[in-house]
């Protein structure tokens, strides 16, 4: 059976599908999506060019989406309290993965990079 994306370059079978024309800016400069299905075997090749196409075809709705949404430019109160705390609390983890083991370290009096077992 065929389908329209799949195509044989030597053995192996590749998806192939062009670029919608309301698209073209956003992939710019590609004209075409291409790429090895990775097996010889022509009922395989079906099975995953229909697998590919609809993933395909998802990247392009998510692209449509995107061109059209409107860009934002204001937040409300609770939005910016909402990042505020997640910022801060995400700062507070990093800073302390990254200190502890130096304060550790430094309060011990010993080398880092020696475990603390070592006699």
């Amino acid at each position: 059976m065929k389908h329209p994306r799949r195509t044989k370059r030597g053995r192996m079978f590749w998806v192939r599908a062009k670029v919608p024309a309301d698209l073209k800016a956003y992939y710019a400069p590609k004209t075409e999506i291409i790429y090895s299905l990775k097996t010889s075997d022509p009922r395989e090749a079906l099975e995953k060019v229909r697998i590919a196409s609809v993933q395909i075809d998802q990247e392009f709705n998510t692209a449509r989406r995107k061109l059209n949404a409107e860009l934002r430019v204001s937040l409300s109160d609770n939005e910016i309290e909402r990042l505020a705390a997640i910022h801060l609390h995400t700062g507070r983890v990093r800073s302390r993965a990254l200190i502890s083991p130096f304060r550790l370290a430094t309060k011990r009096n010993h080398n880092p990079l020696k475990p603390l077992n070592s006699f």
